[in-house]
């Protein structure tokens, strides 16, 4: 019984990886289910894994959990159904002021916690106006931001760190390549570089010692024979 799949309420489920790995690639070949899980059965292996920490049935879990980048994260509703489902939840109010989105969340025996996210630091990171959700429903995107703030810094011991999707999805996946230029010598400093190799030059000349000096030999001509030998004669008459 250990290969087949088990029915639990109205949702296929699986109690061992055999069954898991079934269920996901039967859900990959649906065309029910999230265009980014199609024909990608590994992503919605991750997807259920994932859901199942939270309490999810894998066709929860593929609705709520994305794997952008390579990161899995919770789209907006998602991580407020997951914060919701703590018993310490008590309460949240989100409102838009102007261009700011406001969300406050209170979670038992835990202060109110408050989270803003105004058009003023979209276009700081470089989203205000951005191709996508951002052009599409731009005060939208404005609250997930301040909403998944305001969760994460009050329920991460519920989310273990798992971040919202729309975060992920803003996440530039290229850094653009930098280029590396060789150090340039101006022509201004090459006359004080010369200088400067001179003078080291000369300071390493006065450090060298100099030569043992060489006795000078001094060639006498040779005497003339008959000089030799009248020499030699009043030497041996002395």
């Amino acid at each position: 019984m250990s290969g087949e799949l088990i029915k639990v309420g109205n949702w296929l489920t699986a109690t061992t990886m055999e069954q898991a790995i079934k269920v996901a690639e039967m859900l990959a070949k649906s065309t029910l289910v999230p265009k980014a899980y199609h024909g990608q059965p590994a992503n919605v292996l991750v997807a259920m894994a994932y859901g199942e920490s939270f309490g999810m049935q894998p066709l929860q879990a593929m609705q709520s959990v994305a794997v952008v980048n390579g990161m899995p994260g919770l789209y907006g509703d998602g991580l407020l159904a997951v914060c919701r489902s703590c018993s310490d939840w008590e309460w949240m109010q989100e409102a838009i002021d102007g261009e700011t989105a406001i969300c406050t969340a209170k979670r038992r025996n835990e202060p109110e916690v408050t989270a803003t996210f105004s058009v003023a630091d979209a276009k700081r990171a470089q989203l205000w106006g951005k191709a996508g959700p951002w052009t599409q429903y731009p005060m939208r995107m404005l609250a997930m931001r301040a909403r998944a703030f305001a969760l994460r810094n009050l329920f991460a011991d519920v989310l273990r760190g798992m971040g919202s999707a729309e975060e992920l999805q803003d996440i530039p996946t290229e850094m653009p390549a930098v280029q590396v230029e060789p150090a340039r010598i101006d022509n201004a400093e090459q006359p004080q570089q010369t200088k400067a190799a001179a003078i080291l030059t000369k300071a390493r000349a006065k450090r060298q010692p100099k030569p043992a000096a060489i006795p000078e030999v001094i060639e006498q001509p040779p005497q003339d024979a008959a000089e030799l030998r009248i020499t030699v004669g009043k030497r041996s008459l002395g």
